[in-house]
C-alpha cells in the first residue's frame, strides 16, 4: 500500500484518471475514424492502440463482466444445529453491536433498522437464501429475538431504507481495465517476478498447455517452464527440501500481481536458511493463485478443489508437513485447509499475516472491500487496482461464502500461530481482532514466544506493508524460520 500522503493522494488520483481515460478516448477515435476517415490524422501507432482498445472492451470485458455478474452458488448448506452453533459463536465475539450492524448496513442509523430488513439479511447470512420467506420461521424469529437482546431494543416490524450487505446476491462492483495496463503493468511486473523468484533459486511449475490460453495476459514466459504442476489450475514456484531436521514452508498470497509483493521476503527466508548448509536446505512451496491476481482467467475454485489441488501439488514433493504461511486472501484458502481433514494433518505452525479469515463475521472486511467510497490515497488504490478487478471482485463477492471462510479462535488452540497485524490497516479492524486473539492488555507489546498463539503488532503500518523493508519483516522471517526449525509433529486438532 501506498502512504495517505498529499502527494500519494495526487498521485493516485492521476494515475487512475489515465487509466480510465484510456478505453472511452479509444471507443471515440474509433467512431470518428469509422463516420470521417480524414477527420483526425494521428501516428498508426495510436490508431492500432486506439483500435485494439475498443474491440478489448466489446469483444472481451462485456462478455466476461456478464457472465461473471451471475448469481453465485449457494455454498455450504448448515443444519439448523450448525446455524443455531454459528449463530451463537458470532454473537459471543462482536464486541459492539451497534457498531456490528451499522457496518452490516452500510452506515445504517442503527434505530432506523426494521424487522424485515434483519430477517432478509438473516436469511442470507445464515440460511444461503435471498428472502427470509425461505427459511424456518421459528428460527429465524429466534436470532431476530438474539439480536435485539444484545442491542437492547426491538426491531419495528415494516420495511426501512436500509440493505444490508450481501455480497454474493448484491450486484458485483468491477471496472474496465484497459488493454495496455494489462500488457504492460501486469505482464511487466510478472515477468519481473519470475526473474526475481529464479534468481533466488526456485524453479516453476506451470499448468498444462491447454491452460496457457485461459489467463489473460498470457505468460509467454511459462513456455520455457519445463516442470508441470500436478494440479490443473494451480501453478507453483519450488524450492526443494532436502533438510531433515526442519519443516518446509507453503506460502499462500494474497490479492496483488502474483508472487511480486513477496520477492524479497522469501529472498530473506532463503538467506537465513543458508546460514546452516550443513543441515539441507529448507523447502519451498509459493503457490500462483490467478483469480485473485489481476488477470482475465478462470474463476476462483470452490473450496474443496482449491484443497484438492493443493494437497496434489504436496503429495507430489512428498510433504507430509511443514508450516504455513498465508497473507490477507491467502488465509481463506489456508483456513479452507485447516478444515479439511486430508489437509489438516499435513499444516504444522502457522504464520497468518494481514489475515482476513478471524474477524470476516464482523463485516469491515466485506465493507471496505466491496462497498467503501474510497478517500484516502491507500483507499484508492486498493479500490481501483484490486477491489474493481473483474475476477478479484467476483471472488470478493461470487465467492464470499463466509460460513466457509471464517477461522475461530477455538480452531487453532493447540497449535503453534503467530498473526500479524498492521495498526492501520485500511481492510481488517486489526485492533478489534487483536482484542479476540489476546488472552491479556499487553498484546501489541508481549515477545513472541515459540509455542502458543502469538501476535506481531506493527502499529504504524498498512496492510501488506510488513513486506516493504527488511527491518519490517525480520520479526516474520524470525518466526517463520523458528518455527521451520521445529521439525516435528505438532498436536493437531
Amino acid at each position: 500500500m501506498i502512504s495517505n500522503s498529499l502527494s500519494a493522494y495526487i498521485f493516485i488520483r492521476i494515475c487512475v484518471l489515465i487509466l480510465r481515460l484510456i478505453t472511452p478516448l479509444s471507443i471515440l477515435y474509433t467512431c470518428l475514424r469509422v463516420i470521417g476517415p480524414s477527420i483526425l490524422h494521428v501516428p498508426p501507432l495510436i490508431s492500432i492502440i486506439a483500435f485494439a482498445e475498443t474491440a478489448f472492451y466489446l469483444l472481451v470485458y462485456l462478455p466476461r463482466a456478464y457472465v461473471l455478474h451471475r448469481p453465485a452458488p449457494t455454498g455450504t448448506k448448515l443444519s439448523q444445529f450448525q446455524r443455531q452453533e454459528l449463530f451463537q459463536r458470532c454473537l459471543d465475539t462482536i464486541p459492539d453491536m451497534d457498531y456490528f450492524l451499522n457496518v452490516w448496513f452500510k452506515g445504517a442509523n442503527v434505530p432506523d433498522l426494521r424487522r424485515d430488513e434483519i430477517e432478509k439479511w438473516l436469511a442470507w447470512a445464515f440460511f444461503n437464501q435471498d428472502h427470509a420467506s425461505h427459511c424456518d420461521k421459528v428460527e429465524l424469529d429466534e436470532y431476530v429475538a438474539k439480536l435485539e437482546i444484545a442491542l437492547g431494543k426491538q426491531f419495528p416490524y415494516g420495511h426501512g431504507i436500509y440493505q444490508g450487505m450481501r455480497p454474493t446476491i448484491d450486484p458485483v462492483n468491477m471496472q474496465h481495465r484497459p488493454l495496455l495496463y494489462y500488457m504492460f503493468i501486469v505482464g511487466t511486473t510478472d515477468i519481473v517476478c519470475a526473474l526475481q523468484l529464479f534468481w533466488i533459486g526456485l524453479r516453476h511449475y506451470r499448468v498444462a498447455w491447454s491452460q496457457f490460453w485461459k489467463c489473460f495476459p498470457f505468460r509467454f514466459w511459462t513456455l520455457f517452464s519445463k516442470a508441470q504442476s500436478p494440479a490443473e489450475h494451480v501453478s507453483y514456484w519450488h524450492r526443494p527440501h532436502t533438510s531433515t531436521t526442519r519443516l518446509p514452508i507453503l506460502f499462500i498470497h494474497g490479492i496483488g500481481i502474483g508472487l511480486h509483493t513477496y520477492a524479497n521476503f522469501m529472498h530473506d527466508i532463503i538467506e537465513r536458511d543458508e546460514e546452516k548448509p550443513e543441515e539441507g536446505q529448507t523447502g519451498i512451496i509459493a503457490l500462483e493463485i490467478m483469480p485473485i491476481s489481476f488477470r482475465i482467467t478462470h474463476t476462483a475454485l470452490e473450496r474443496d478443489e482449491m484443497v484438492a489441488e493443493i494437497l496434489q501439488i504436496l503429495e507430489k514433493h512428498g510433504w507430509k508437513e511443514c508450516v504455513l504461511v498465508a497473507h490477507s486472501y491467502g488465509t481463506i484458502i489456508a483456513t479452507h485447509l485447516l478444515e479439511n481433514e486430508k489437509a489438516r494433518s499435513r499444516i504444522g505452525p502457522m504464520v497468518l499475516i494481514d489475515p482476513v479469515c478471524l474477524s470476516i463475521h464482523l463485516g469491515d472486511i466485506a465493507f471496505n472491500f466491496a462497498y467503501r467510497s474510497p478517500r484516502k490515497a491507500s483507499e484508492h488504490q486498493l479500490h481501483y487496482f484490486a477491489c474493481t478487478d473483474m475476477v478479484v471482485a467476483h471472488t470478493i463477492t461470487r465467492r464470499f461464502m463466509w460460513t466457509e471462510n471464517a477461522l475461530w479462535k477455538e480452531e487453532i488452540k493447540g497449535r503453534k500461530v503467530t498473526v500479524v497485524l498492521a495498526g492501520q490497516d485500511i481492510i481488517v479492524d486489526t485492533g478489534a481482532l487483536g482484542k479476540y486473539l489476546s488472552v491479556d492488555e499487553d498484546w501489541k507489546s508481549r515477545l513472541w514466544a515459540l509455542d502458543g498463539l502469538n501476535l506481531l503488532w506493527y502499529g504504524e503500518l498498512n496492510h501488506a506493508q510488513v513486506f516493504d523493508t527488511r527491518k519490517d519483516r525480520e520479526a516474520v522471517v524470525d518466526a517463520v524460520t523458528a518455527y521451520s526449525q521445529i521439525g516435528q509433529t505438532l498436536v493437531t486438532l
